[in-house]
């Protein structure tokens, strides 16, 4: 740092903070038995995993998980109004992701592609962004750049629109500067520049 030089400090994601009160509030009204109660503490630990607090992740997951024991019949149907196995391991995965645990993380990411509906391309390829994220973390930045190309070209430019053509971007944007000209960065940024 040079002489002169300040370190400015941006505040933690309001939008974050709130999704963790609001996930806290679902939690407290919820029965036992209730879809929202496994998929609150999910995304609560998705939140406290943003915020880089591995024990409240760790906590939220851990009722996450308690909850869905509870939950029969249609409550687990892969459906808006449900909430399976298959979707906490996504949302376990996503949040040892951010959280750095790859090992963690990627135990997780198998289970939910294990798991996941052969029609739900959404979730599979979160995972694999996912799983991108954690080889670029663990440096094995061709593996990461090959994970994120095969899961984008499996899709057709309408499905890699929105919330999946936002996470690749944040993948990009995560790439050494050193490996940004490598042939499968290249490539990652032609997909993306396709996609409408």
């Amino acid at each position: 740092m040079t002489s002169g030089t300040t370190l400015t400090f941006v505040p933690l994601c309001p939008l974050v903070t709130w999704a963790v009160d609001v996930a806290d509030q679902a939690q407290a009204i919820g029965r036992r038995g209730d879809v929202a109660l496994p998929l609150a503490a999910a995304l609560e630990a998705r939140a406290h995993a943003l915020l880089h607090d591995e024990r409240r992740a760790r906590d939220a997951l851990t009722r996450a998980e308690a909850n869905l024991a509870h939950l029969e019949g249609e409550a687990l149907m892969p459906s808006a109004f449900g909430y399976n196995e298959a979707q906490l391991r996504f949302h376990a995965g996503n949040a040892h992701t951010h959280l750095h645990n790859t090992e963690a993380a990627m135990n997780a990411q198998d289970q939910a592609l294990r798991l996941c509906a052969p029609g739900d391309y959404t979730d599979q390829v979160l995972t694999q962004l996912d799983r991108a994220t954690c080889l670029l973390h663990d440096r094995d930045v061709s593996s990461a750049l090959g994970t994120a190309n095969d899961a984008l070209r499996a899709l057709d430019d309408a499905q890699r629109v929105g919330i999946i053509s936002a996470r690749a971007h944040e993948l990009l944007k995560d790439v050494p500067a050193d490996a940004r000209g490598l042939p499968l960065a290249r490539d990652l940024v032609e997909v993306l520049a396709s996609t409408r």
